[in-house]
């Protein structure tokens, strides 16, 4: 009998012991888990924002398993929220592909380094980021020098913000330079939208949409008047009756190639800052 009650309190003695030994191995691997995390985190800021030397560099890139020749492309996606990923589940999703990548997400920016292969070039990683990305992103020439990843960093911000604001566009750096040239100086960008485009802007907001985007549409069908026409379903008519409004409010002949440039550029600056 005392064998019996003995047992009793050794199991539960026993039962205690081991929810603590659980507790203690549960806190243990969270908090390697935080060191690691932050450890990470910090390999990755040497990398993308090119602070140390080269050999620290190198480093880096072995801690985070980047190969340390290759052709590499930086991506840099805007959240939506403080620490929200804007590219959900890449880093896992280029894993499976066998494709190296790092990541980071800040306040507002969620940005990678990816390991470029023969099979997953540019274009498929492009793809790949359209098809899951929540918000704009930019991406930066491609490069092969790991010394160039604070440069490609620049690159990739730039092109994110020479997305339209909103949308899921997937800009590269090498293929928009106009738009990546005014999201560049923001500043000189909006003084050229307001000074060709000021009478437009202060236009009631369907009035304005319906202006820019009939000449937004036969710029892009190289100043067809008939194809834009088609575009928008309308008349030709109603599309040159648009397009003088346009030359009436702005001063510009359309005819004119620096007019039209003016015009063109003022355009992708009121797109580029959401002033239209």
């Amino acid at each position: 009998d005392s064998m019996l009650r003995s047992a009793a309190d050794i199991w539960a003695i026993s039962d205690t012991l081991a929810a603590a030994v659980i507790d203690a191995y549960r806190e243990t691997v969270n908090d390697r888990a935080r060191v690691d995390t932050q450890v990470r985190a910090a390999l990755l800021d040497t990398l993308l924002d090119g602070s140390g030397d080269p050999a620290g560099l190198w480093d880096a890139a072995r801690l985070l398993r980047l190969p340390r020749q290759g052709r590499f492309v930086v991506v840099s996606a805007e959240c939506l929220s403080p620490g929200e990923e804007s590219v959900p589940r890449i880093e896992s999703l280029l894993h499976r592909a066998d494709v190296a990548s790092a990541w980071r997400v800040d306040a507002s920016r969620q940005e990678g380094i990816v390991a470029l292969r023969a099979r997953f070039d540019v274009d498929r990683l492009a793809a790949t980021i359209g098809e899951i990305a929540v918000a704009r992103a930019g991406f930066s020439s491609t490069f092969a020098r790991l010394d160039d990843t604070a440069r490609a960093v620049r690159d990739a911000r730039l092109a994110c913000a020479a997305g339209t604001p909103g949308s899921r566009t997937v800009t590269r750096f090498a293929e928009h330079p106009v738009a990546v040239l005014l999201a560049s100086t923001p500043d000189a960008a909006a003084a050229l939208a307001r000074h060709v485009l000021g009478k437009v802007l202060d236009l009631p907001a369907d009035d304005r949409a319906m202006l820019i985007d009939t000449v937004r549409t036969w710029l892009a069908e190289a100043g067809s008047t008939s194809a834009a026409a088609g575009r928008l379903h309308m008349h030709r008519n109603t599309v040159r009756y648009r397009l003088r409004r346009i030359e009436e409010l702005t001063g510009r002949d359309l005819t004119k190639p620096l007019d039209l440039g003016e015009v063109h550029l003022a355009l992708e600056s009121a797109r580029i800052l959401a002033l239209a």
